[in-house]
């Protein structure tokens, strides 16, 4: 387990679809963004799954669920869809973190939850700064309680099981292929 604490203020971040190589959009971008999420969250006909929203347009709404992202002030913030103003936003797989307490499963996935695989979430820790937290041969509700331990107010499971990447100041924090 392992807990990447951010050094600074995140300014935004971007949800990258798939389409090209995350490493050839992230040299073309001239403002590279803070943090860029490469969404294991889309299904491989290109469709979401769960609530995304993108430069203030909703891309998919999956009806709720606990994510993060940027409001239109660009600070990061926690909560549902509907909470905000969000400008970027995702729902994690689900919040296995919330208000410092590990959340049951709000579902049957045996295959998501219960295999013991690398896995990635995004939170905030309680002393209010942003961190990665990764976790290698975990089920989902040993990633949350690790998640507590570590110190973590909100922590958002970002996919099913260790196939996401995520890149901070353009450099890659996590690259799992499970």
């Amino acid at each position: 387990m392992s807990t990447y604490a951010l050094p600074r203020e995140i300014r935004r971040f971007e949800i990258f679809r798939p389409g090209m190589p995350l490493k050839t959009w992230l040299d073309k971008q001239t403002d590279k963004p803070d943090i860029v999420l490469n969404c294991s969250l889309y299904q491989t006909n290109g469709k979401p799954i769960g609530t995304i929203i993108e430069d203030g347009k909703m891309v998919n709404n999956a009806g709720g669920g606990f994510g993060f992202g940027t409001t239109v002030g660009a600070s990061v913030g926690f909560g549902g869809p509907w909470d905000k103003a969000w400008r970027d936003y995702i729902t994690g797989y689900y919040g296995i973190v919330q208000q410092g307490k590990a959340v049951s499963k709000p579902w049957a996935d045996g295959y998501v939850f219960d295999q013991k695989l690398s896995r990635i979430a995004f939170g905030q820790l309680k002393d209010g700064r942003y961190a990665i937290f990764t976790a290698n041969g975990v089920n989902i509700d040993q990633m949350a309680v690790q998640g507590v331990q570590a110190g973590f107010e909100s922590l958002c499971n970002l996919d099913g099981g260790g196939s996401a990447v995520m890149c901070f100041n353009g450099d890659y924090v996590n690259r799992q292929s499970n």
